[in-house]
């Protein structure tokens, strides 16, 4: 007997099933998904990548049946339904059609090519709000987002909005992505891409090259005692040139950095 769906609204918007449909799937052997949850969760990378929306069901395609619901989910709510995954087959696909307080409306269909989050489609103008979903099918479980703008998201705060408020998400030993040894390597990306993907706090640890002589102000940036890269040293002043680049590009921004001394030496 088929499962019911779960739906977690991720968002900071009420959503509401609308419409439930549901259609025979074309090439069902190559459209199922694989893997489950043990491939979602050893391939964290892959989930959170971007795939455009499911086109297995042609637009006119007819659905074998369409039921008018009305299952309001509030924001950062998580929703056992009564819906079934399937009817007739494993095979088939579910259709859902989602409602925004605003009017907006979106659609997406399960279950989904891949283990990797899915655009939902959205079936009227509504430029506030773009949602995508991210489906596990061994758990009948949908998880419903909304996409941001990371590279700017402070922009959507008031000026008054105090720090203190906000989760600012941070990373440790944030220069630390070069080829290092595995204990001194604490990131996958540089700071451009972390600062573009919304990190807004920084870890900096560095160590003068000249501790005894107060006229040279070169610092270099390490992990401890380590150097944070095999092939050469790396310099404060670069990855400061990096931050103040990005913050002139986005105004918005804002970046606490946290620089604390480590190394040898006084």
């Amino acid at each position: 007997m088929s499962a019911p769906i779960t739906i977690r609204n991720l968002t900071a918007q009420p959503l509401t099933i609308k419409l439930v449909e549901r259609y025979e799937a074309p090439n069902a052997k190559d459209f199922l998904p694989s893997g489950g949850f043990h491939n979602l969760t050893s391939n964290f990378t892959g989930l959170l990548g971007h795939n455009s929306t499911s086109k297995a069901v042609s637009d006119k395609a007819q659905s074998f049946t369409k039921q008018d619901v009305d299952v309001r989910m509030e924001p950062f709510t998580t929703h056992p339904t009564d819906i079934k995954t399937t009817e007739r087959s494993p095979t088939e696909i579910l259709r859902l059609t989602f409602q925004g307080d605003g009017g907006g409306m979106w659609r997406i269909d399960t279950p989904t090519p891949s283990t990797k989050s899915e655009s939902l489609v959205p079936l009227t103008p509504d430029p506030k709000h773009e949602y995508t979903a991210v489906y596990l099918p061994e758990s009948h479980f949908l998880a419903i987002h909304e996409n941001m703008n990371l590279q700017c998201w402070m922009k959507e705060l008031t000026d008054p909005t105090p720090l203190s408020a906000l989760s600012i998400p941070g990373t440790h030993n944030s220069p630390t992505h070069h080829t290092a040894l595995p204990s001194v390597r604490c990131q996958a990306v540089g700071a451009h891409d972390q600062l573009n993907n919304g990190v807004r706090f920084f870890d900096i640890r560095v160590q003068p090259t000249s501790p005894d002589d107060p006229s040279d102000e070169t610092l270099h940036l390490v992990h401890g005692v380590f150097p944070i890269s095999l092939t050469g040293p790396k310099k404060l002043r670069v990855l400061l040139t990096i931050i103040l680049d990005f913050l002139r590009q986005n105004p918005s921004e804002t970046l606490i950095l946290s620089l604390k001394r480590e190394g040898t030496g006084n």
